[in-house]
């Protein structure tokens, strides 16, 4: 238990301050196994995620009102968020950008704290699954200068496969629905204010 606490509070640091966390879902699955690990690099990965996201809108929030009034991207992002729901929000979390950063990040935007914290889980379980498997697998890899049979952990495959199809969906859609906000802030810029030369006093 000391040590599962301990790891915890590693990775806690660690994302604090932007170290990357896949390090620590390998070394979970070296050290502690499959299943205790995964389930260990989940329970970690959620605190930093909690952590990460409250400093940023704590500390942050008026900076981000700024950014979003600056950038029309940024604000476009904040209005899918509300608009397109929970779903957006999984696949917003799916993206490919270290996972510290990114919390940072959402706490930034208009994300409903509650729905951050279920999407995350959601989006981390592939890429934690896939890691572990990683770290099980380097860690049977040793045991081949003991037997000289090297046991392939099925995990480490099934892993692979789901993190690129997700990868993949992920991409598609977060690229259809940014280019639709792009395309629809550039509409709203440049349709004119309505006149009113002519109009009855």
């Amino acid at each position: 238990m000391v040590s599962f606490i301990v790891f915890c509070g590693l990775v806690v640091g660690a994302q604090a301050v932007l170290i990357p966390v896949s390090f620590f879902s390998i070394y979970a699955g070296f050290a502690f196994g499959f299943w205790r690990g995964t389930v260990l690099i989940l329970c970690a990965k959620m605190l930093s995620a909690a952590v990460n996201f409250s400093l940023s809108r704590w500390f942050a929030k008026d900076w981000g009102k700024r950014l979003a009034s600056r950038y029309p991207l940024v604000q476009s992002m904040n209005e899918a968020i509300v608009t397109e729901g929970f779903g957006f929000i999984v696949l917003l979390r799916m993206c490919p950008v270290p996972f510290s950063v990114a919390n940072y990040g959402y706490g930034l935007t208009q994300m409903p704290p509650l729905l951050y914290l279920l999407a995350t889980f959601i989006s981390i379980i592939i890429p934690s699954f896939t890691l572990t498997a990683l770290g099980v697998s380097m860690h049977e890899g040793l045991e081949v200068f003991k037997d000289g049979a090297h046991h392939h952990s099925p995990w480490q495959t099934i892993g692979v496969v789901l993190s690129v199809v997700a990868m993949v969906l992920v991409g598609r859609r977060i690229t259809s629905i940014a280019m639709k906000r792009v395309k629809a802030t550039k509409s709203g810029l440049a349709v004119p204010p309505p006149s009113h030369e002519g109009s009855p006093d």
